[in-house]
């Protein structure tokens, strides 16, 4: 649901290893890591290690206009999926795969989308889409929940969270020699400064705080804490947000379409209650008093919606100081791991506007400076450069 408003320009940076650099597949035969940098959970990746702040571990397809039974159908067809799936929906198709059995995602503290700790799951086809059996909010909220029984092919996987904000991160309590020849870094330069772009979509109408009240639902955490929760639980929930979530799809696509509610059929209001139903003709309303009708994307606002379940997008454009504590928090840890990435990914998420384009420059220097400091000359002098659209060459891999 969360999907990127543009891709994203990334690059491939091969890593250092025992024996010079290398840009081998990992190992299938053992633990295989990814470890994501990152300020969201958009794609949480499937290897030891990744640094974002706006993970999407099972955003399959939504980013890339395609439905998750596509991200299945090419899962393992190498060319359309490496020409499909962009940053924010690459993580589920590749667990699934089995490329990756194990993420762990260092984010900063004021990223709260998933709870710190290890979740073990499992991730597997059900029905014509990708779901995992693992009841946090984060997967609930997208309709990605289902039980282990209803999942087909399922490929166990490890999920460890971390505040990357912590001095006291060891790498060494996740990672060791073993993981040597499957341990990929991934680096999203959000980690070090966020920006949630959906804050300004029509603004002049107050859209996002609409949305929150329109796209709310209610937690299973509450039962969680209180010890009593069950399977029926979570799968209650995940059903009553799917049935949310649909419903409120038809209003806006209807919209898009038509322009108004004439021919809409109103929903049940067991699943869109009238007091919901009328702040959605509320906002319909201040966004055409505000902005022209030709400017109103309805399925764009529907994407915004869909990203202020119950944690949100992160929103922290850091200061200068920050930015110092936050390079030097990414130095300890490289120097820290136990054994050298066997290759390394970055993506700006600027285009985006995930990472502030007035800043997105600076950091890019910083990241890359740190890299050579710790890694030396092991490390490519030119990354693999890939932007927005254009053609993806596989041999380059």
């Amino acid at each position: 649901m969360r999907r990127r408003m543009m891709a994203r320009a990334s690059s491939r940076l091969a890593a250092p290893s025992a024996q010079g650099i290398s840009s081998a597949s990992p190992s299938l035969s053992s633990t295989t890591t990814t470890m994501c940098w990152s300020s969201s959970t958009a794609a949480l990746p499937p290897a030891p290690s990744a640094a974002e702040q706006h993970p999407c571990p099972l955003r399959l397809a939504s980013g890339s206009g395609h439905s998750t039974a596509h991200c299945r159908q090419f899962t393992y067809q190498k060319e359309t999926m490496l020409n499909e799936l962009s940053i924010e929906n690459w993580i589920m198709p590749t667990l699934y795969a089995g490329h990756f059995n194990r993420v762990v995602w260092l984010k900063n503290s004021w990223c709260q989308q998933l709870p710190t700790g290890r979740h073990d799951f499992k991730v597997g086809q059900k029905d014509d889409r990708i779901g995992v059996d693992c009841p946090l909010d984060y997967f609930i909220a997208d309709g990605n929940y289902c039980t282990t029984e209803d999942l087909q092919d399922a490929k166990s996987v490890e999920l460890q969270v971390h505040d990357a904000d912590n001095e006291s991160l060891n790498p060494n309590e996740f990672l060791t020699e073993k993981d040597a020849k499957g341990f990929v870094l991934d680096i999203d330069l959000d980690f070090f400064s966020t920006s949630n772009p959906f804050l300004e979509i029509y603004k002049d109408a107050d859209c996002y705080n609409q949305l929150k009240e329109i796209f709310h639902f209610e937690s299973v955490e509450k039962v969680k804490k209180s010890g009593t929760a069950t399977i029926a639980d979570y799968l209650a929930t995940a059903e009553r947000r799917q049935t949310q979530l649909d419903a409120l799809k038809t209003i806006f696509w209807h919209l898009e379409e038509e322009r108004n509610f004439e021919g809409l059929e109103k929903p049940d209001e067991t699943v869109v209650t009238p007091e919901v139903y009328a702040k959605i003709v509320k906002l319909a309303d201040q966004l055409q008093e505000k902005y022209p009708d030709d400017e109103i994307d309805w399925h764009l606002i529907f994407d915004s919606g869909s990203t202020t379940d119950n944690n949100g997008l992160p929103h922290h454009i850091s200061i200068a100081e920050e930015l110092e504590t936050y390079f030097a928090n990414f130095k300890r840890f490289l120097q820290r791991l136990p054994v050298p990435p066997v290759a390394i990914t970055m993506a700006h998420s600027a285009q985006d506007d995930y990472c502030p384009q007035d800043q997105v420059a600076f950091i890019e220097e910083c990241v890359l400076r740190l890299l050579k400091e710790v890694f030396g000359e092991r490390l490519h002098d030119k990354a693999i450069l890939h932007y927005m659209d254009d053609p993806w060459d596989v041999m380059k891999l």
